[in-house]
């Protein structure tokens, strides 16, 4: 469970702007509470959180707390609000989540759409803003039951997603020369954006990680590759290779000929794995 701290913010209103969320839930002049998360997890939020950000509770008709996000009202868990009281025991429980890249569009010259990538990370911040309200109408609520499964689990592991990039390296697009100024386009130009390493002639790029409660049956695994040649060879025909091993077993062995770029995703069987490269 993490603990957050929180910014009191009285939000106003003086010109008519247009936003690209929702902003329809902004009372003008009215006490929020600001919640900065960093990262996923379980979030509590308790009477003295509310108190430390110099908000007094006597008046809050717990029933009516509503936490929002990107202009959308979320469900939350409100242990003790029945009694229409915020006593010192109740807090709130909801799952947060970081800021992730998300789709992105990436264009040529001409400000076509080439390709899109889904970025893990956000250009501009990690941190994803929550917003907590009261009075009004009721909050969203997640309920709290009792359910029994006649039929036992039938799986005793789950599936993961792991990001193995390190954004070490930004480069600016594909160039081929000199004389190339492509890649002052203003917008996210074809092969512009952040990569783990630059990779020539031998160079390897290899991750360790964890894999607790892995299946005692061997089970499909998708691996997704973007990389983007940083020059061309016109003599040659697909001067780019790119090796893929998982646990020294070769899983793809990807060519590419002058700028087109290696976007694969790769499907492979594995029981038990330790190491990537």
């Amino acid at each position: 469970m993490k603990k957050i701290f929180f910014l009191i913010l009285i939000l106003s209103s003086s010109v008519n702007l247009s936003f690209s969320q929702n902003y329809n839930w902004i009372t003008p002049n009215k006490n929020y509470l600001k919640l900065a998360v960093i990262e996923d997890a379980m979030y509590r939020i308790t009477r003295t959180d509310f108190t430390n950000a110099g908000i007094t509770t006597t008046s809050i008709d717990p029933r009516t707390v509503k936490v929002y996000n990107k202009g959308a009202e979320i469900p939350v868990y409100f242990q003790g609000e029945s009694d229409g009281v915020f006593d010192a025991a109740d807090y709130i429980d909801f799952f947060g989540t970081r800021t992730y890249g998300g789709i992105q569009k990436t264009y040529d010259v001409n400000n076509n759409v080439v390709y899109t990538k889904d970025e893990y990370y956000n250009y501009y911040s990690d941190t994803n803003v929550y917003w907590i309200g009261w009075d009004g109408a009721n909050g969203l609520r997640l309920s709290d039951y009792n359910f029994s499964n006649p039929v036992p689990y039938g799986f005793n592991f789950s599936f993961e997603k792991l990001q193995f990039e390190k954004d070490k390296v930004y480069t600016q697009g594909e160039r081929s020369g000199g004389n190339d100024f492509r890649n002052f386009n203003n917008e996210l130009f074809q092969g512009e954006g952040w990569y783990w390493l630059n990779m020539y002639t031998n160079v390897t790029a290899q991750d360790t990680f964890s894999a607790p409660l892995l299946s005692p049956v061997a089970q499909n695994c998708t691996m997704k590759v973007f990389a983007y040649p940083a020059d061309i060879n016109t003599t040659q025909n697909n001067e780019h290779n790119l090796v893929v091993k998982v646990n020294g077993t070769i899983i793809a062995n990807m060519y590419r000929n002058d700028f087109n770029r290696f976007d694969t995703t790769i499907t492979f069987q594995v029981l038990c794995f330790q190491v990537l490269q």
